[in-house]
């Protein structure tokens, strides 16, 4: 089962405020006009403004549309009350992105190791009352629009009148996904084999999740149009189109086979920012910086890791891209020795006025007590950065020091980001805002 929160943002913002009900509203990413739609209203998408305009292009379409900034607090919170509902219905859900979630309902097969382990005050139970005890996996899916309907009404309910979601069933998560956009908004479909090429005759091969315009045209070029031409394809056709594994995951994919249900190790963390003004002002750049390596150091120290690479991105003022990454000797996990390393990086870029900044680390690993050098010197092993009194100088001991910043990070989490940070980034939460993306569900929280 696929979910999709319908118009994620903007209906959020309109079930907070019924002044906003019935109305076109977009919220963007700046107000001003060249800031980017994230998610415009139903009213506003029936006019014809989609994600990723310019606000300017809005206006022109409707002069009087209400441009509304991202409220992530607002949104977090929705998605958690939100798993909340979903995880009552199976133990197996998969949150995708802030506005999408899979719950998969394999283990309500009898021979599943899930199935004989649940127990009967598990509030997953209940979904027994409403599928057939002695339904295979593959009978499963026909009864699970009980359960589709059940989560409509709990959300509508439990967090908000207003909000709608369209779901989508099949036997893997692809075709669900693919069903779940069938309907919009507030939808309720399935795919399986009885339907699946009365389905794919009416969608064009770009209407597939993960086919871009380079990969259209490929597959056009083989004769393929139509969903229904890409699954009735051969072998070697697609052969021919991928020249890789994904040749094999597609044709299993488009026949109902799971080939998704992994995850990717976590190979890097970063963060990037947009200035309002672009600028090669070191005085405006650094604060910039640390705030971003604040950000990350927090993310890493989060998941207990280390990184043992670090880069900087930056976009220039009227295009140019320019990066540079270094592997480090010995892993690194303090936001100040981030901030020391990146900053090296950006002294030695060209200084052409910037318009976006980006920070991250690679090379992760878990972190663990390390030996350190033989001989340490406060301004040889680490940064000369009078912050902190030598919070990452090489006074302090490698214990002393990850206890420190975990100290550090255990206030800030309970009493709100930033309450403790460098005086060099202080004031800037009101200018560098908190941002969700769509993707970055792993740190949601």
């Amino acid at each position: 089962m696929h979910i999709d929160l319908n118009s994620c943002f903007a209906t959020i913002e309109q079930q907070a405020n019924p002044r906003l009900r019935g109305k076109p509203i977009v919220v963007a990413a700046y107000p001003t006009g060249g800031g980017c739609i994230l998610a415009p209203s139903f009213e506003a998408k029936k006019l014809g403004i989609k994600t990723g305009m310019r606000v300017r292009e809005a206006q022109k379409i409707c002069p009087q549309i209400k441009i509304l900034t991202p409220d992530p607090p607002k949104y977090r919170y929705v998605n958690r009350l939100m798993m909340k509902i979903f995880q009552r219905y199976s133990p197996r859900v998969f949150p995708k992105s802030i506005d999408e979630a899979v719950i998969v309902f394999d283990w309500l097969n009898k021979d599943h190791p899930l199935k004989k382990d649940l127990k009967k005050d598990d509030p997953c139970a209940t979904v027994g009352a409403i599928l057939s005890p002695e339904a295979k996996v593959i009978g499963v899916y026909q009864n699970l629009f009980d359960v589709a309907r059940q989560i409509k009404a709990r959300i509508k309910s439990e967090i908000g009148e207003y909000l709608t979601v369209s779901i989508g069933l099949g036997p893997n998560r692809f075709l669900a996904k693919t069903a779940a956009g069938l309907k919009k908004p507030d939808g309720l479909e399935e795919i399986n084999h009885k339907n699946i090429v009365q389905i794919f005759e009416k969608l064009k091969v770009e209407d597939l999740c993960g086919i871009g315009l380079a990969l259209k045209l490929r597959l056009n070029d083989h004769g393929i149009f139509s969903a229904l031409d890409f699954l009735n394809a051969k072998h070697f056709t697609l052969d021919a189109i991928f020249c890789s594994i994904n040749a094999y995951h597609w044709y299993q994919r488009l026949r109902g086979f799971e080939v998704d249900a992994w995850e990717t190790a976590r190979k890097s963390i970063g963060h990037s920012y947009a200035l309002p003004k672009a600028t090669s002002d070191p005085k405006t750049l650094e604060p910039v910086l640390l705030r971003l390596c604040e950000k990350v150091g927090r993310r890493l120290r989060g998941h207990n890791l280390e990184a043992q690479g670090i880069y900087l991105s930056i976009v220039y003022k009227g295009g140019g891209h320019f990066g540079q990454s270094r592997k480090l000797t010995r892993p690194i996990f303090s936001t100040l020795d981030l901030f020391y390393r990146s900053f090296q990086l950006l002294t030695s870029l060209n200084h052409r006025p910037i318009s976006i900044l980006a920070v991250g680390v690679f090379n992760l690993s878990p972190s663990l007590y390390q030996q350190q050098t033989l001989f340490e010197t406060p301004g040889v092993n680490g940064p000369v950065l009078n912050v902190a009194e030598g919070l990452d100088s090489g006074s302090l001991s490698f214990a002393k020091k990850k206890s420190l910043w975990q100290a550090l990070d255990k206030i800030n989490n309970k009493f709100g980001e930033f309450i403790i940070g460098s005086g060099l980034s202080w004031g800037l939460e009101k200018k560098i805002k908190d941002r969700i993306a769509f993707g970055g569900i792993r740190d949601l929280n």
